[in-house]
């Protein structure tokens, strides 16, 4: 394991920070539990006197090391407090000020830190770091694309004697930090970038300009040249009613200013709103909550006046002690009245991307006006962006709301039939009231008897064993199968509803021994296209995807279907080879929803090969159900579904049916030295006719749909 060091101190050079995890584009880093230091003018007397003072304290200094660097768990958290002293309390890792109420409170457990020197979500309840992308200039903003899955940053050159001026909006995937896309901006020295709805504002500080782009082709579509290079624009704020606030840092004395985007001109402006400000964020009714930099202040002013220009009257919620060392703060974001925001060493200009100036975060309660920690993060150069994608579009630009206090509805008259059929809640709104859950009345109907018309008993499936992940995300379950066993809610199943959907149901334990002996024993060449072009049927067309997303893996097709599931197609192989040994299992899977089935295919995954994260997508995936029978794998083989940037570990063992929530993203690697195959079925709810397919039949995927040379088709 690759050790990061860097500490707690103002030089920020050295804090015990650990590699726990690489992927494709992203590192995770924990903190293991390191020297704890104090904060503020207290560590910089602490270095002095260190220093001075060395020879004469050296006894009681390694002690006091000793204790605090191995005092804490291996793999846990650790308390650093800056304000009060030392402290070995494994767990907390926060420089606490009251923390009681804030771990109450911090229940949004993640933040996207954007900074000088790389893009990483940070964990605040485990205290560690993804890091998503990094080694590309440096980088601001931090909204989301057209789902959760992926966040849009802007990569840019440093401001301090640039060698390019190419800037770009890069969209990265959220969980592996792989660049998905890029476009690039007419703009120079972007400072932030915000969407809303379906259009994105730049902050064109370089040219003080605002671009208004299309999202989510980013074509611009309009440019308002309101501002100097010296006023330094660098916070945008889009409102409701065609508006946008931005923060006039002006190089010293800062303003607020309201632009009207429609005619692109100046409606309001707020004066004496401090030094070199940054942040604009709308919190309640009519405050806008921002950071007097230079002061190293939190500040608020409340918008009550419509005059075209006044001056302001701030009050200062808090400010960092600067009495030995000056400090500079940037990043703002507001989540559950919580405010995040950077503190950093202040630096020149010149300095900002030193990999060496690691900053600080802090988490102030606006409710209680008072400071819950402040952390120190291995951000790589200086913090500009705080944000939360992942809860809403425009989380850099107003307060984020995730706790609604939830109303169950009027209750009920002692007596009332009613009460015999309470409603089913499938969700609230954002007001907090519920709503009902969007199943339809035939399955509703199926979930509340307790055995089929035939008598057949339902099943809910294997249990999970205790501790498991998974038992915080029980499947929900739509209706049941002929055969009894349940299958899961599709109207839950999307990225929206997430992990709350169900993540993995686990049917039951399949003997698979015949059918695992018969695919081994199959000859290689079985699995390539070239022998099934001659000796069953082949689809072609889909190479591209499977060479993306499944690099080295091979299938055998025994029933398919077009992308909507509609059309489905039975292969030779399917009653000429399989069908003995599949059908039994297919029928104590399904019982008479046979007929529902629309894919039914092997899946093979060499030692050491991977399938890369993806989302199935399309109507076999929106309306079918994704049934995995393990038939080969091996303790190295792991499956995973995941949520923004959390995934879940999927239970794989050989014989175990499961149904999959596909509609999240899922990937797989298998690390082991033997293959991995595995019986994939996709089972619409109502029964689907099925063409069967001749001997040497190709046919073709073609957007989607399905062509095969008529001819060749048997009835």
């Amino acid at each position: 394991m690759a050790r990061v060091s860097f500490n707690n101190n103002n030089n920020n050079n050295n804090n015990n920070y650990y590699y726990k995890k690489k992927k494709k584009g992203g590192i995770i880093l924990r903190n293991k539990g390191g020297v704890h230091s104090a904060s503020g003018g207290q560590r910089g007397s602490l270095i002095k006197h260190a220093v001075i003072f060395g020879s004469l304290f050296c006894g009681l200094c390694l002690l006091i090391v000793g204790v605090n660097r191995f005092h804490g768990e291996p793999e846990g958290n650790f308390s650093r407090s800056f304000a009060t002293g030392w402290s070995d309390q494994p767990g907390s890792n926060t420089q606490q000020v009251d923390s009681s109420e804030g771990r109450r409170k911090l229940v949004n457990d993640r933040l996207l830190i954007v900074s000088h020197g790389r893009v990483m979500w940070y964990n605040i309840q485990q205290d560690t770091v993804d890091v998503l992308h990094e080694n590309r200039g440096i980088y601001y903003g931090g909204f989301p694309g057209e789902d959760t899955d992926t966040v849009w940053v802007v990569s840019r050159p440093h401001n301090w004697r640039p060698d390019s001026t190419a800037e770009y909006l890069l969209e990265i995937d959220a969980v592996t930090g792989e660049e998905l896309s890029e476009v690039q901006i007419q703009s120079k020295f972007t400072h932030d970038v915000v969407r809303k709805g379906n259009r994105v504002y730049v902050c064109d500080t370089g040219h003080g300009d605002i671009i208004v782009l299309d999202f989510p082709s980013m074509k611009e579509r309009s440019r308002l040249k309101l501002f100097t290079l010296k006023q330094h624009v660098n916070t945008l704020s889009p409102t409701d009613d065609g508006h946008v606030w931005a923060m006039l840092h002006n190089l010293g004395k800062s303003a607020m200013v309201k632009v009207d985007v429609r005619n692109g001109k100046v409606v309001q402006r707020i004066k004496n709103v401090g030094l070199r400000a940054h942040g604009v964020v709308r919190w309640k009714d009519d405050y806008m909550i921002y950071l007097d930099s230079d002061h190293g202040s939190l500040a608020r002013v409340q918008i009550v006046s419509t005059e075209e220009e006044h001056v302001a009257s701030p009050e200062i919620l808090w400010s960092v002690d600067m009495s030995e060392q000056k400090y500079y703060l940037k990043g703002l974001c507001i989540v559950d009245d919580i405010a995040y925001f950077g503190i950093a060493i202040s630096q020149e200009r010149k300095s900002r991307a030193d990999e060496s100036l690691n900053c600080e975060l802090a988490a102030f309660d606006l409710n209680t006006k008072s400071l819950l920690w402040r952390r120190v993060l291995p951000t790589k150069g200086l913090l500009n962006v705080v944000s939360a994608p992942h809860l809403d579009i425009e989380s850099t630009a107003k307060a984020v709301m995730t706790r609604v206090e939830k109303n169950q509805g009027l209750e009920l008259p002692p007596g009332d039939p009613l009460l015999a059929y309470p409603p089913q809640i499938g969700g609230y709104w954002d007001s907090g009231h519920p709503r009902l859950d969007h199943l339809d009345i035939e399955s509703t109907a199926k979930a509340v008897m307790t055995t089929h018309e035939h008598g057949v008993e339902k099943n809910q499936g294997l249990e999970l064993p205790p501790g498991d992940p998974l038992l915080a995300y029980p499947p929900q379950i739509g209706g049941y199968w002929d055969s009894g066993h349940p299958r899961l809610d599709n109207s839950l199943k999307n990225r929206k509803t997430g992990f709350a959907g169900g993540v993995q149901m686990l049917l039951y334990k399949e003997d698979v021994s015949k059918l695992k002996q018969a695919l081994l024993q199959l000859p290689e060449d079985w699995w390539s296209p070239e022998v099934q072009k001659k000796e069953n049927a082949f689809l072609e067309g889909r190479e591209g995807n499977l060479n993306q997303f499944k690099p080295g893996t091979s299938a055998i097709h025994l029933i398919f279907s077009d992308r909507q599931g509609e059309d489905v197609f039975e292969f030779p192989w399917y009653s000429e080879k399989f069908s003995t040994l599949v059908e039994p299992i297919l029928h104590r899977l399904l019982g008479n929803d046979v007929q529902n089935i629309i894919r039914v295919q092997f899946a093979k995954m060499p030692a050491h090969s991977e399938i890369k994260p993806h989302v199935d997508s399309g109507g076999y995936s929106e309306k079918g159900h994704r049934i995995h029978v393990v038939i080969a794998s091996n303790p190295d083989v792991t499956f995973k579904v995941c949520e923004q940037s959390s995934c879940l570990k999927l239970h794989t063992e050989e014989g175990i049916v499961f149904e999959l929530n596909n509609r999240l993203k899922h990937f797989v690697k298998n690390d082991g030295d033997e293959m991995r195959i595995h019986m994939v079925v996709d089972v619409s709810e109502h029964p689907q006719e099925r063409t069967k397919l001749s001997k040497g039949q190709v046919c073709h995927y073609n957007h989607g749909k399905i062509v095969c040379p008529p001819q060749t088709v048997v009835a």
